[in-house]
């Protein structure tokens, strides 16, 4: 059996997590079946436990900068309750005041990182404004997971990502959906293996080509992905089982299902 990390979840308190849930649903255009407490962290850690996945990144994303402290006490009461299990992201909005200060105490208050999802909060990842952000997240060495691309909209397409990389090449990246979502091959095309740049590939095997996969891996290095569920939008089940099904060797397979994530976030003590 496989250890597992699970490198790309977001939980929610549960008098929102319902409607946050099916809010993530209906963005993607996904069916929702409602999931009794899907959302939720006592959820995840239930079937994460049950799937044995021995760690989860957690996040949610601010859609206003007047919540930010919010999401971020909980997801700190959290991982207080389980930190051999939660890998707690901060939440941070664009418009938030002294972005300095901001992630100076995500760092001292233990977060391992931090989550910005341009297509959520409507900014353009390369927009000069950001700067400020990733210039502090860079001093702190927390590494900013992204979401990345999709067809449908121009706010985190992989084009933008390298100019961001470009301007701040010491910025930490985790780079969901491959770099990509929806848009795999401008990934694959665009961005440069020097970029400082991991990659996650949650919400992707079920729909991209697959024949990409052992592209992205001899472009970048298989030690640069890590296994990604994107819960509740999927459970890592089912997430493991559409990865297990690419047959690849069992080195790269326990790779990016946790060796991969426990070096890059200083977990070398769980293996």
């Amino acid at each position: 059996m496989y250890k597992v990390a699970d490198a790309h979840t977001h939980i929610y308190a549960l008098k929102i997590a319902e409607a946050a849930t099916s809010g993530i649903f209906n963005f993607y255009g996904f069916p929702y079946h409602e999931v009794p407490r899907a959302g939720t962290p006592e959820h995840l850690y239930e079937v994460s436990r049950r799937d044995h996945i021995s760690r989860c990144l957690v996040s949610q994303v601010a859609m206003k900068p007047g919540i930010v402290d919010v999401i971020n006490t909980f997801l700190m009461e959290q991982y207080h309750l389980h930190p051999d299990f939660y890998v707690p992201f901060a939440a941070i909005h664009p418009d938030s005041e002294n972005p300095d200060k901001l992630i100076e105490s995500f760092k001292e208050q233990g977060f391992f990182g931090v989550k910005l999802h341009p297509d959520y909060q409507k900014f353009q990842m390369d927009d000069p404004k950001m700067d400020r952000i990733y210039d502090a997240c860079a001093e702190v060495g927390l590494p900013i997971l992204f979401h990345c691309g999709d067809k449908r909209y121009d706010f985190s397409n992989p084009d933008r990502l390298i100019r961001v990389m470009k301007k701040h090449p010491k910025l930490k990246v985790q780079g969901a959906h491959f770099g990509g979502f929806s848009v795999w091959e401008d990934a694959l095309r665009l961005i440069d293996a020097s970029e400082n740049i991991v990659f996650d590939i949650s919400s992707s095997l079920p729909y991209m080509n697959l024949e990409l996969v052992p592209r992205f891996f001899e472009k970048f290095g298989v030690h640069r992905f890590f296994f990604g569920s994107d819960y509740p939008l999927m459970t890592s089940s089912h997430a493991v089982a559409d990865f297990l099904a690419l047959g690849l060797p069992e080195e790269t397979n326990q790779a990016v299902l946790y060796d991969n994530f426990a070096a890059y976030y200083g977990l070398q003590d769980e293996r």
